[in-house]
C-alpha cells in the first residue's frame, strides 16, 4: 500500500477491489473473509466512485486491496496520512486484528503515536538506522529528535474587520447533505480552523468558500466578494492549497513557483526576486532545479503552502 493513494479514482469502490483481486488471479468472495472487517465499513458505498470517498473511506479501500490476494508480508509507507485520528484509530485496529492471523506488517510512519501501535521500530534519519528497538525505548533515546514540545499558541488580538461572512451556507448531492446550515465569521489576521473526522464536511466548505463549488442553500462572501455570484473575484484575492497537492510533478521547483506567479498576475522581475526570497526562506534553494515529483511528501507540501500564500 503506497503512500500515495493507488486506487482507480474513476472507479467504483466494488470495482477498485474487483480489479486487485483479478490482478492477482484471485476473487472477492476467495478472500473476503480476510478483509471483511475493513471491507464491510465501506460496503455501504460500494457504488460510489473512489475519488468521490472521504479519506479514512480511501485508506480502508487501499488496505482491502492490498490483502484481496492475502499476502504473507504487507508494506505500508504511511498509510494515514491526511486521515483523521478516529479512522487512523480504526486503521491501526485492524492491523493487529491482520497481524493475529500471521501477517507479517512492515509500516513506515512520521506518527509517534502509530510508532507506538508496532512491536519494534527502526529509527532512519539522513538515510540511515540509527536504532532498532522497542518504541518506548527508541523514543526515550532519540527523545531530543522525535519527541519536541507541542505547539504553543500566544493570544491574538482579534481585529473587529471580518474577511470572511457565512450564514446558514449549504451543499447537497443529490439526497445527501455534506454542508448543513453553518454560520461563522473570521477576522482579519488570524486562524480560523475546521476541526472534523474525514467525510465530516471540511472540504465541501472550502470549495464553496474559494468559489470552485456552487452552494445549494445561504450566502458567503469572502475578502468582501459574494461566493456564488462573484467567483472570478473571489479567486483573485485568496491563496489556496487544496486537499489534495495540485503541484505539477513533471516541472522543477522554480517552475512551479513561477506558474503560480504568473496565474496571479505577478510581474516578471518581481516573480524572479520572490523565487529567490521564497526557496531561500522555506529552505529549498538547494531544490531549485528538482523535479516535484522527486520531492518528499512534506516538501511537497510546504512548496504548495507558500506557492498559495506567496
Amino acid at each position: 500500500m503506497p503512500g500515495r493513494f493507488s486506487l482507480y479514482q474513476d472507479l467504483t469502490v466494488e470495482e477498485n477491489l474487483n480489479f486487485f483481486a483479478t490482478v492477482f488471479h484471485t476473487t472477492i468472495e476467495e478472500n473476503y473473509e480476510l478483509v471483511k472487517d475493513i471491507y464491510q465499513q465501506i460496503e455501504p458505498f460500494r457504488k460510489r466512485r473512489a475519488g468521490a470517498l472521504s479519506g479514512g473511506m480511501k485508506q480502508k479501500l487501499a488496505l482491502s486491496c492490498a490483502l484481496i490476494h492475502k499476502p504473507d508480508v504487507l508494506f505500508l509507507d504511511e498509510p494515514t496520512t491526511g486521515v483523521d485520528p478516529v479512522s487512523r484509530k480504526e486503521f491501526w485496529g485492524m492491523l493487529r486484528r491482520l497481524k493475529e492471523q500471521g501477517i507479517t506488517i512492515i509500516a513506515s510512519t512520521p506518527i509517534i503515536d502509530e510508532a507506538r501501535q508496532c512491536d519494534r521500530i527502526a529509527f532512519i534519519n539522513e538515510g540511515q538506522i540509527h536504532g532498532i528497538d522497542t518504541p518506548e525505548r527508541i523514543l526515550n533515546q532519540f527523545a531530543s529528535i522525535l519527541c519536541p514540545p507541542g505547539l504553543e499558541h500566544g493570544k491574538v488580538e482579534q481585529k473587529d474587520e471580518y474577511v470572511i461572512e457565512v450564514d446558514k451556507l449549504t451543499k447537497r448531492f443529490g439526497n445527501f447533505t455534506a454542508v448543513d446550515h453553518i454560520s461563522f465569521k473570521v477576522h482579519r489576521g488570524e486562524i480560523f480552523g475546521f476541526l472534523g473526522a474525514n467525510g465530516a464536511g471540511k472540504t465541501t466548505a472550502m470549495r464553496m468558500l474559494t468559489g470552485l463549488s456552487h452552494p445549494t442553500g445561504g450566502t458567503a462572501r469572502v475578502a468582501g466578494f459574494d461566493v456564488a455570484t462573484r467567483t472570478e473575484d473571489v479567486k483573485k484575492n485568496i491563496g489556496y492549497m487544496s486537499q489534495k497537492f495540485s503541484l505539477y510533478e513533471d516541472l522543477k521547483v522554480w517552475e512551479n513557483i513561477r506558474l503560480f506567479a504568473g496565474i496571479y498576475g505577478m510581474a516578471e522581475d518581481e516573480i524572479a526576486r520572490k523565487t529567490d526570497e521564497l526557496l531561500e526562506r522555506i529552505g529549498l534553494s538547494a531544490e531549485r532545479d528538482t523535479l516535484v515529483k522527486s520531492l518528499p511528501l512534506g516538501w511537497n507540501c510546504l512548496l504548495y503552502t507558500s506557492d498559495a500564500a506567496d
